[in-house]
């Protein structure tokens, strides 16, 4: 890791709001001192070590990468942190309340605009004022006007292809992000590795949403393609091949069981093998979600007669 600055930072703050001390993250991985160094931007780490000690806190790469560029506040930000607090109060109309108030401002800019779209997509839609549903219409408009996405950008659009209902977005458009996402070039720097993250977190939400649309054949080919893609960042962030391959192959598969093609139970059941062993080796809650996640996703959709194995 060539870069210093606010790396360790960004770290200590996960470590402390999950509870644990220095010497129970550091274990035999890497002393307390080095660590204590580390979290105050004093010193770096090699990648392959800080995947151990982000393994010790229970903490995927891919959040780490994002909370790291999370990490520099700007108007946006400050919007998601307060309206985060208010989620984490048990009060979306509050949400609701503060997005509109924002909203109604003239001054308001893109990235406040970007942040309210992302924080808002998960409230029912029955409840949501016509001015938010008004936000997302004009930051679709945007995305489809510019040549490339921003990471903000991207993280709404993102957020919009989870939450959004079918034909919310054109086809046409979905396949322009798929193709542009899949001609993908990643690098070696932390930079890149940030940008791989969006990259296929864009490619998964995108394929997904193409799938929800019905364009199961084309969904298909398309997941392939990611998949092929996927190996060529092994070298680059061997800690993101199991991540996104495992949610890759979840998307693949709940395809194939929409196609009723039997192929799906058997890649289902292939997959439950490598998530259990995971497990059995590395005890980790991320793929004991993981795999409760996709119990229920499979399970709903396999109408193929073929029972699963597990």
């Amino acid at each position: 890791m060539k870069e210093k600055t606010m790396h360790g930072k960004v770290f200590k703050h996960l470590r402390l709001e999950r509870g644990y001390k220095l010497k129970d993250v550091a274990g035999d991985v890497v002393s307390v001192q080095t660590l204590r160094r580390f979290e105050a931007d004093e010193t770096s780490i090699s990648i392959a070590v800080l995947e151990k000690l982000l393994e010790n806190l229970g903490v995927d790469y891919i959040d780490y990468m994002l909370a790291l560029k999370s990490s520099i506040k700007d108007s946006g930000s400050v919007i998601l942190t307060e309206a985060y607090q208010l989620l984490r109060e048990g009060n979306p109309s509050a949400v609701l309340t503060l997005a509109t108030r924002k909203l109604k401002e003239e001054n308001i800019t893109l990235k406040e605009r970007l942040s309210i779209a992302r924080i808002t997509q998960g409230i029912k839609p029955g409840v949501v004022p016509e001015i938010i549903k008004e936000n997302n219409r004009f930051l679709l408009k945007h995305f489809q006007s510019v040549d490339k996405l921003s990471y903000e950008e991207q993280l709404a659009l993102n957020t919009m292809f989870g939450f959004g209902k079918v034909d919310d977005i054109s086809i046409e458009y979905i396949r322009r992000v798929i193709s542009e996402n899949l001609n993908f070039k990643p690098g070696v720097e932390m930079l890149d590795q940030i940008t791989i993250v969006t990259t296929f977190y864009t490619l998964l939400s995108s394929i997904s949403y193409l799938s929800r649309c019905g364009y199961y054949e084309e969904a298909q080919e398309r997941c392939y393609e990611a998949i092929n893609l996927l190996k060529t960042i092994g070298n680059v962030v061997p800690a993101l091949n199991k991540i996104f391959y495992i949610r890759f192959y979840g998307v693949l598969i709940l395809i194939k069981l929409r196609l009723n093609d039997v192929e799906g139970v058997e890649l289902a059941n292939k997959l439950f093998r490598e998530i259990d062993a995971s497990i059995a080796l590395y005890d980790d809650p991320m793929d004991k979600y993981v795999r409760d996640e996709y119990m229920t996703k499979f399970y709903r959709e396999n109408k193929t007669g073929v029972e699963f194995d597990f």
